[in-house]
């Protein structure tokens, strides 16, 4: 999984804070942007899987519904895929990830709604890019080792098979709140 937008990147687990903390107010609706660029291993179904566990833990919520478009399976390195998942409590979120084999900088970004305000969050900064290169200059704590309880990581699996399945089907997958 991506160490950019996981449950323990620091950057999300200040969005879970602020949401727990109320300092939104009822959550509505989140939008979970990722941008992987340049060479690597992760494949689309590992960037979902982290994706859609940092909004699982942002909202402490379960998925009901799950609707996805790709550009190929989430197996492969690269590609784009974007899923719309309906969690308990009727609250919305758009997650879109990409791998891209051009090198540049990563992009994360987490957007949570509620209905006292909205919380915009950019994961990837600050960066700089230096002679034609992309690197990222950490802050805050470094991300923890994801380490999943086994509810999660089955919670997880269930939400990235309905993907799967919304894929392969063109249809919407309804889930008993993973």
């Amino acid at each position: 999984m991506s160490g950019l937008l996981v449950r323990t990147s620091p950057g999300v687990q200040r969005v879970a804070a602020a949401v727990l903390r109320g300092d939104l107010g009822l959550p509505w609706s989140v939008q979970a942007e990722l941008v992987r660029r340049g060479p690597g291993d992760e494949t689309l179904g590992g960037l979902l899987a982290g994706a859609v566990d940092a909004v699982r833990s942002v909202l402490g919520l379960g998925v009901r519904t799950v609707s996805a478009r790709s550009t190929g399976p989430l197996d492969d390195d690269h590609g784009v895929l974007t899923a719309t998942l309906i969690f308990e409590h009727e609250v919305g979120a758009s997650i879109a990830v990409s791998r891209i084999a051009t090198p540049g900088l990563d992009e994360a970004r987490l957007r949570v709604m509620g209905n006292e305000g909205v919380l915009a969050a950019d994961l990837t900064r600050p960066a700089v890019l230096i002679d034609g290169g992309a690197r990222l200059i950490g802050y805050g704590p470094p991300p923890a080792e994801p380490v999943l309880e086994p509810a999660h990581a089955e919670a997880v699996a269930g939400v990235v098979d309905a993907v799967r399945r919304s894929i392969t089907e063109n249809a919407v997958i309804n889930l008993e709140g993973s």
